[in-house]
C-alpha cells in the first residue's frame, strides 16, 4: 500500500503527542505523576517521598 492510501494524524497532533512522550521519558516525572494519581499532595510531600529537594 502507498502512503497516500492511509489516513494519518495531522502533523500538529503528531508534534503534540511527541512532546508529551518526551516529557514522560523522564523517570522522575513518571514517579511524580504516579504519586499524584494516588493522592493529593503538595510540593513538600512530593519532594519528601522522592527524597529530593524542591529545587531539583
Amino acid at each position: 500500500m502507498k502512503m497516500e492510501d492511509h489516513s494519518f494524524l495531522k502533523s500538529e497532533t503528531i508534534e503534540n503527542v511527541s512532546r508529551i512522550f518526551k516529557v514522560l521519558a523522564d523517570p522522575t516525572r513518571i514517579k511524580i505523576l504516579y504519586l499524584l494519581s494516588q493522592e493529593e499532595c503538595n510540593v513538600n510531600h512530593i519532594a519528601e517521598v522522592l527524597e529530593m529537594s524542591q529545587s531539583a
